[in-house]
């Protein structure tokens, strides 16, 4: 090995030069002999001591000012030259070295800002990505300004030289010329002007360092023997700081020529000369290298080999760490001669020397190489592992070097390094011999590797070819742990795609041996479950393998990794076909339709596309298979021909229905509502449109929300009066809607819609009955009474026709023949009416059946009657009434529960033309005449009492009522006649007073009789409820009889509306 100064070292040299003192200096003009002596012995102090004056330590010294100021004194000294022709040789040869010098300083000031732009140029670079670099050159330094102004120094000194041979400083400008020569590299003529310099100038100051530079120049080109004459020349001036400079050249010379005896003792001779500086002076005196040569010293006691003089050496100067240097290079260098055993001998010293050292970590690393270098695997196992304990993480030597964190990173990384280094060498070394203890160790080591660095940034190599060799191993259960960890590691890892698929390897080289028996259980179950089980429970899922589920679940990261990749879909068809053999049809499915997806005309594509659509729909799966149905179809990849195509729609569209259904059966009632509507909407040619119509609406109505439901049911009876498809049995969801719709609008008390509807259901099917809807017949009576209600007289009689039509003998017969009579005769149909009251009187069958219709029906023909005005064939009619009553009464029996209140007015109207009769009797003024009109009058008053009495018997209300009011106007009417009675035309006025006071006495008793009778209509009134006209005719009697008892409108009846019922009987008491 040999030392040598570089030109930079050189270069920076010159810096010595300009770093002490002024600058600019005083003014040379006038300058002393002994000021120019003194700056000379500055300058040689600075090129001595370059080592303390270094470039780029002392950069401010050729700062912004110093250069404004260094500008100032170039103008003013080239003004000078040029004004001055007359001055002294010594004086401008004086002027021309500081004009060098400062040109010189300026080249520096120059070169440190080239450097700076050329800094940053680089660190922008630098920092570019990778591309852009390449696409960019990389920025070169550009020195062109700084070189300008040495190159004008230097023609500064070579004109002193030449016209000022003279001058007293022509030694130093020698001397500084061919350091610049040698700076700009003109290294030849350097050479030759230091050698001009030491014969012309043996006695100059600069000689020592001139020797020296020569002396650089041949070590630098490997001509030791010139190179150490110059050094010992230059060593010749032993009180030159350059001195040391020059002992330490010639060391390395001596070394460089085997000389390792001479050199070790030119060293120390450089050590003592140091040290007796220091003891003389208290300073540095000169370059001291005395570290460099004690570090020197280890490099050339290790060649010489005599460790015990060199511990006894480096021990006395206190510097045993060099002796550790020491020991470590030749440790390094019996490794390099292949003297491991001596090497490793070395290194254990080392260590034993100091155990918590902090380089013992490298050394133990040594002792590593020095085994596995000669094949010793076992002993470098154990000596790894000795690393691992004693300089690993919780060693002592870890804790006693805790504040040492360099140290502990180095022995992490040796760690890590000599963990790695052994588990590859091992694994290659197996590989190349075909050694099976090798692939062993390799095992072994990778397993300590990933113990001790589970997450290093190279254990994800590092568990790859664990994992490879796991399974060179056929340790297949390990191996896949390893590949399937290394996947998990970095998904866009070196590896992930061979991992990946040696993971699937992996898994199936472990299944090989039981893969028989796995298949023939899993084919034995679904045997059984195909003969015991019913509908979906048929295809329940085989239970997998815990190795079966790692197979899939290596082939889904395979996938999942690396999509694009040509063996992604062979792997995904490995894991749907074994899913799909255990019954897992909710998870082979999806890996089919990747393989579908990414190439449809694939053969394993076509057995997907089948086999998806058959196992979705064994297991009821309607949801998928609707999505893989639908996908299938719009895919112009998959199934050519229309026929297919035709299935596929047909498919999803069942699908479809039945997802609905599910939603439906789960008492989903939202998600059935939208989905049988969707359908509805989505499938226009489907023949169970009207079946997804019509649950829509059922479901809408299930949610709450009826407007919607309303409106799909008014949907449905408008688009399907008749069934979707050939099923006529769907004819009653018709029917149905039609009875909801009707049933809808009657709560609502939209009765003109509710007639509509439920005609319409008649229309439609006229037997329709089913449990929980309004039947046809039902319905139809429903609309016939709205009709009738609402005044739509053809409606409600065709709709009662009907239904007595369609419904014959029906127990409700009668009532809707009477309806049917009341409509005629409300709308003035009278004829029609009376007819068909008469044909009702008449039938024999109403007669035995319902005598109270028949009585009815006999009243209402002779109220009609009076309305036509025949009032006379009314009273006839009624007469036969009475008769037909009581005819017939005893046979009714108790079910005649009416026809005494329709007798009742039959026998008041009866009584009415006697009562106006009655009321026409007066009493005249003849005498003879009077007494004949007042027996008349009583008589009468007796018979038609009795005929009240006779309508009261009949326990009537309202006509009870009636009949006591008469009774009472009877007698009112005959006191009123008696009063009103003139007097016979032969009394005087006295007499006719006595005779009217006479005929008032008789009056009063029919007065009271009259009250007795009003007041008794009015208390049964309040008794029954009723309120009648006979009522308020009672009341205002009463009045008018008694007006102190009861007087007017003290007692405000309301008008007779017959809330109550005008049925009612009662007993009357005269």
């Amino acid at each position: 090995m040999s030392m040598k100064l570089s030109r930079r070292s050189l270069s920076i040299l010159s810096l010595c030069l300009w770093m002490v003192g002024s600058i600019l200096g005083p003014s040379i003009m006038g300058a002393s002999d002994a000021e120019a002596q003194s700056r000379k012995e500055e300058r040689r102090k600075k090129v001595l001591d370059y080592k303390a004056y270094e470039r780029e330590k002392n950069r401010a010294a050729y700062g912004e000012l110093a250069n404004q100021k260094r500008q100032e004194a170039i103008v003013q000294l080239k003004q000078i030259l040029g004004d001055q022709k007359r001055l002294p040789a010594n004086t401008k040869a004086e002027m021309l070295m500081r004009l060098a010098e400062l040109y010189f300083e300026q080249s520096k000031y120059e070169y440190n800002r080239e450097m700076d732009t050329y800094d940053d140029l680089y660190e922008k670079w630098f920092n570019l990505p990778a591309a852009q670099q390449k696409s960019n050159p990389e920025p070169q330094p550009v020195t062109t300004r700084s070189k300008a102004f040495t190159h004008k120094a230097i023609e500064n000194y070579r004109v002193i030289l030449k016209n000022y041979p003279s001058f007293d400083r022509v030694d130093e400008a020698l001397f500084f010329l061919a350091f610049m020569l040698n700076d700009i590299g003109e290294e030849k003529e350097a050479v030759d002007r230091y050698q001009e310099l030491v014969k012309t100038h043996s006695d100059s100051a600069f000689v020592p360092d001139a020797y020296n530079a020569i002396g650089e120049y041949y070590f630098n080109n490997n001509n030791a023997y010139k190179a150490l004459q110059n050094y010992k020349r230059a060593a010749r001036f032993k009180d030159s700081k350059i001195y040391t400079f020059a002992l330490y050249k010639m060391g390395w010379c001596y070394y460089n020529v085997g000389e390792f005896g001479t050199a070790i003792d030119t060293m120390k001779e450089l050590v003592s000369e140091t040290d007796r500086r220091m003891r003389e002076t208290g300073e540095k005196a000169g370059i001291s290298l005395k570290e460099e040569a004690l570090r020197d010293l280890v490099l050339f006691f290790s060649e010489e080999g005599d460790l015990q003089a060199a511990k006894e050496y480096f021990t006395r100067y206190g510097e045993k760490r060099y002796y550790r240097k020491m020991l470590s290079r030749l440790g390094n260098i019996y490794v390099d001669q292949g003297k491991n055993q001596l090497a490793v001998q070395t290194y254990r010293e080392l260590i034993a020397d100091n155990p918590f050292a902090s380089d013992n970590p490298e050394h133990q690393h040594s002792i590593i190489r020095a085994y596995w270098g000669r094949d010793r695997f076992d002993e470098a196992n154990e000596e790894i592992n000795k690393l691992v304990e004693t300089y690993g993480r919780s060693s002592r030597w870890a804790q006693e070097n805790a504040d040492n964190n360099s140290a502990l990173k180095e022995s992490e990384r040796l760690i890590e390094k000599n963990l790695r280094n052994v588990a590859i060498d091992s694994h290659q070394q197996a590989l190349k011999r075909r050694s099976a203890k090798l692939l062993l160790l390799a095992e072994e080591n990778y397993a300590r590797y990933l113990g001790y660095f589970e997450k290093g940034h190279k254990s994800y190599q590092m568990r790859y070819w664990y994992a490879e060799v796991l399974y060179k191993l056929k340790r297949y259960d390990k191996a896949t742990d390893q590949y399937e960890m290394t996947v998990a590691a970095d998904p866009k890892g070196k590896f992930l795609k061979d991992a990946a698929a040696n993971a699937i390897f992996s898994i199936e080289e472990y299944l090989k041996p039981m893969k028989k028996r796995l298949d023939a259980n899993a084919k034995k179950a679904v045997a059984e479950l195909r003969r015991r089980g019913t509908g979906v429970g048929k295809y329940a899922e085989i239970e997998l393998h815990p190795w079966e589920s790692r197979l899939v679940k290596a082939c889904d990261a395979y996938a999942a990794a690396l999509p694009d990749d040509k063996k992604t879909l062979r792997f995904l068809y490995k894991a749907a076909l074994l899913l799909h053999d255990r019954n897992h049809y909710n998870d082979s499915n999806p890996r089919f339709l990747k393989i579908i997806r990414a190439n449809p005309r694939s053969e394993m594509a076509q057995y997907g596309v089948h086999e998806i659509l058959a196992s979705y729909k064994r297991i009821e799966n309607w949801s998928k298979l609707n999505e893989a149905a639908r996908e299938f179809y719009n895919n112009p990849d998959v199934g050519k021909t229309s026929k297919f195509k035709g299935e596929l729609k047909n498919i999803y569209q069942r699908a479809t229905f039945k997802i609905a259904e599910g939603h439906a059966a789960a008492d989903k009632w939202p998600e059935a509502a939208e989905s049988f509507y969707g359908f509805y909407g989505e499938f226009g040619d489907s023949d169970v449109r009207d079946i997804a119509l019509y649950n829509a609406a059922f479901y809408f109505g299930k949610t709450g929300d009826k407007l919607k439901m309303l409106d799909l049911r008014h949907e449905f009876v408008e688009k399907f009066p008749k069934p979707a498809g050939k099923d006529s049995a769907k004819a009653q969801l018709y029917q149905k809607s039609l009875s909801m719709l009707g049933d809808h609008y009657q709560a609502l008390a939209a009765y003109d819609r509710s007639a509509d509807y439920f005609r319409r259901l008649y229309d439609s099917a006229n037997k329709f009955e089913q449990e929980g809807f309004t039947t046809a017949q039902d319905g139809l009576y429903n609309s016939a009474v709205y009709r009738e209600a609402l005044g739509d007289v053809d409606g409600a009689l065709k709709d009662f026709a009907d239904y007595m039509k369609t419904w014959p003998g029906n127990k409700d017969e009668l009532t809707n023949r009477m309806r049917v009579a009341k409509i005629l005769r409300t709308s003035g149909n009278t004829d029609k009416a009376m007819a068909a009251y008469k044909a009702i009187y008449q039938d024999k069958k109403v007669i035995t059946g319902n005598f109270d219709v028949a009585m009815e029906a006999y009243l209402a023909y002779g109220q009609m009657l009076g309305e036509k005005g025949s009032r006379k064939s009314q009273l006839s009619h009624y007469k036969d009434g009475i008769r037909f009553f009581d005819a017939n009464r005893a046979k009714a029996g108790s079910d005649a529960k009416l026809a005494p209140y329709y007798a009742a007015e039959m026998r008041y109207e009866l009584l009415e033309p006697e009562y106006d009769k009655f009321v026409t009797l007066t009493i005249p003024a003849d005498t003879k005449k009077a007494s004949g009109a007042l027996k008349k009058k009583v008589d009468n008053l007796a018979t038609l009492e009795q005929k009240y009495v006779g309508v009261l018997e009949l326990k009537q209300g309202e006509w009870g009522i009636a009949a006591l009011y008469r009774i009472g106007t009877l007698y009112g009417n005959f006191a009123d006649t008696l009063r009103a009675a003139p007097c016979p035309k032969k009394l005087d006025e006295d007499q006719c007073s006595i005779y009217k006071f006479g005929l008032e006495d008789k009056a009063y008793p029919l007065v009271d009789k009259a009250v007795d009778a009003f007041t008794k209509a009015r208390q049964k009134s309040y008794e029954l409820g009723l309120y009648t006209e006979y009522t308020i005719d009672s009341l205002n009697q009463l009045s008018r009889l008694r007006p102190a008892e009861y007087p007017a409108n003290a007692e405000r009846t309301p008008a007779p509306d017959y809330t109550s019922n005008p049925y009612t009987t009662a007993d009357f008491v005269l």
